[in-house]
């Protein structure tokens, strides 16, 4: 069998992979700090869903419908503050990579190049610079998550609003 990637190769993509899930495993508090009950709202609607599906009737209880119209946007609103809050993490971070990064230069070796010195200060602001990353990944996970919660809320929202026109129309409950 011929080889199709050299050792280093693996090593190195295995390295990264390490990396990578530390990193997960950050962003993964983080926005679990903001989103845990986002997250529990859309578990117990994938369960409801479920139990709607597998049960004889196949009816979706109204109460029900309603209450999670009435508390999505309150549970938004919250990630919303976290959005935000990660927002706010990711401007501080960008600044203070450019103030550890200039600090840097200027302790550069003296005798050094300007690129050289350039390079130095890059090599001494990595770990500052992986916080911006990981502070962008949780903007985006929580940007995320509010987008498809937007989505549920909007197809919630639309059964709810037929079920109420075909009783208000038709004075009497469709069956769904």
């Amino acid at each position: 069998m011929i080889e199709l990637v050299s050792e280093p190769i693996v090593d190195l993509y295995a390295q990264v992979r390490t990396a990578s899930e530390r990193a997960e495993k950050i962003i993964d508090v983080v926005v679990q700090k903001y989103a845990a009950e986002l997250d529990e709202f859309v578990q117990n609607t994938e369960s409801y869903l479920n139990a709607v599906r597998d049960s004889d009737t196949q009816q979706f209880d109204d109460a029900t419908l309603e209450r999670m119209v009435l508390r999505l946007p309150i549970i938004l609103y919250k990630v919303c503050k976290g959005l935000e809050r990660a927002s706010m993490d990711s401007d501080v971070s960008k600044a203070a990579v450019e103030i550890v990064k200039a600090q840097n230069y200027l302790n550069a070796p003296k005798d050094g190049t300007i690129p050289e010195r350039k390079a130095h200060a890059e090599i001494k602001t990595a770990d500052e610079m992986a916080v911006v990353d990981l502070t962008k990944h949780v903007h985006n996970r929580l940007k995320n998550k509010i987008e498809h919660a937007n989505s549920l809320f909007d197809g919630l929202r639309k059964v709810l609003t037929a079920r109420n026109t075909d009783k208000s129309v038709f004075g009497r409950e469709q069956r769904r």
